[in-house]
C-alpha cells in the first residue's frame, strides 16, 4: 500500500461473528469488522469494528487505540480499575492489558488501529469469516 486510503466508518451490513463462548460473561455478543488496511508484514491494522451488547474476557498482545465512533462501553482491568467511553472519546489499550470488554446497552463501532497485528481472528479465540 502506498496511497491514502480513506476509512469508511459507516454501520457495519454484517454484525455476526461469536466471541468464543469460553470467554463471555453476560450476553451473546457478536462482531464485526470493515478492514482498512492488514499488512502482515509490518504488523499494522485499521478498520471499524462493531459489536452487539455483552461482557467478555480480553488479554491484549498487541496495543490497540479505539475511537469510539457510537455507543458506549466499559474497560475494567483484572484489579478492578473501570473505565468508560462514548461515542467522541478515544483511548489506547497498552499490550498485556487483562480485564473484561462490556459493551451496552446498545451496540458499539469504533475505529482501531492495531500494533502489532496478527490477525483480527486471534483476539476473539475464533476465526472471522474472513481469516477462515
Amino acid at each position: 500500500m502506498t496511497g491514502i486510503v480513506r476509512i469508511d466508518t459507516s454501520p457495519l451490513d454484517r454484525v455476526a461473528d461469536p466471541i468464543d463462548p469460553a470467554k463471555v460473561l453476560a450476553g451473546a455478543p457478536v462482531t464485526g469488522t470493515r478492514p482498512a488496511t492488514e499488512d502482515d508484514v509490518r504488523g499494522f491494522y485499521t478498520g471499524v469494528w462493531e459489536s452487539a451488547p455483552g461482557k467478555w474476557a480480553v488479554d491484549y498482545a498487541e496495543d490497540e487505540l479505539c475511537v469510539i465512533l457510537a455507543g458506549r462501553l466499559r474497560l475494567t482491568s483484572e484489579a478492578g480499575h473501570a473505565e468508560e467511553f462514548s461515542a467522541g472519546q478515544s483511548f489506547v489499550i497498552p499490550r498485556g492489558f487483562r480485564g473484561t470488554w462490556e459493551t451496552g446497552p446498545q451496540d458499539l463501532r469504533d475505529l482501531d488501529r492495531v500494533e502489532p497485528f496478527q490477525g483480527i481472528a486471534s483476539r476473539f479465540g475464533v476465526p472471522l469469516s474472513d481469516e477462515a
